[in-house]
């Protein structure tokens, strides 16, 4: 959380250089109508960057702060290509865990009592 949610409440203008930025918002805006998309952006983000996230030291919790202000060399392309993956697997799970059909009426209305 001390990683996503700074990302979250930039919306990503803190480490993303401004043409990566204004791509990645013409994706999030074209697709307005899934704002489960966001969230997928960030998690794109940290698995594009991992590795220079991963090389900040343990022991320094002051340089992630750091991190987190300054725009990272990314690949544009393969974080769009990861964030709709993710969403994707996302949506997939969903779909999955819901009940079927013929099972929604174990969860309508009071349940009857048995005498």
């Amino acid at each position: 959380l001390a990683v996503f949610w700074p990302l979250l409440q930039t919306l990503l203008t803190e480490v993303l250089e401004k043409e990566m930025w204004l791509s990645l918002w013409d994706h999030l805006v074209a697709h307005w109508a899934d704002p489960e998309l966001l969230p997928a952006a960030v998690v794109a983000f940290l698995l594009a960057s991992r590795l220079s996230l991963m090389n900040l030291p343990a022991q320094c919790p002051h340089q992630l702060e750091e991190w987190l202000l300054h725009p990272h060399a990314i690949t544009m392309p393969t974080m769009l290509q990861s964030m709709y993956a993710l969403r994707a697997d996302d949506a997939a799970r969903r779909s999955a865990e819901a009940l079927p059909e013929h099972a929604a009426f174990l969860i309508r209305g009071p349940a009857e009592a048995f005498e």
